[in-house]
């Protein structure tokens, strides 16, 4: 939920199968905030965002932590939505 009041994306986008870029990059943001603030499994977490396997939810971590390293506005993006998470 935090990715989509900080993004107004509505929560029925993180579900879809859409690629568009914008989607996947605040679907893979909202696995990445699982992982990182739950002790909810890969298989869980994945279930929750449309039966993804462990496997897209691993892929999903690694490129939100390399976005995070190369692109300043996307980290900035993304500590916006953990402040907003944590608040």
């Amino acid at each position: 939920k935090a990715v989509c009041m900080v993004t107004e994306m509505p929560e029925e986008m993180l579900d879809s199968s859409s690629r568009q870029q914008e989607i996947v990059e605040n679907r893979q943001i909202a696995m990445y905030l699982c992982r990182a603030y739950t002790r909810k499994s890969l298989r869980e977490i994945g279930v929750e965002f449309g039966n993804k396997t462990p496997a897209t939810i691993m892929h999903a971590c690694k490129v939100i932590r390399n976005l995070v390293q190369t692109d300043k506005k996307f980290k900035e993006k993304l500590e916006k939505i953990e402040s907003f998470l944590i608040s």
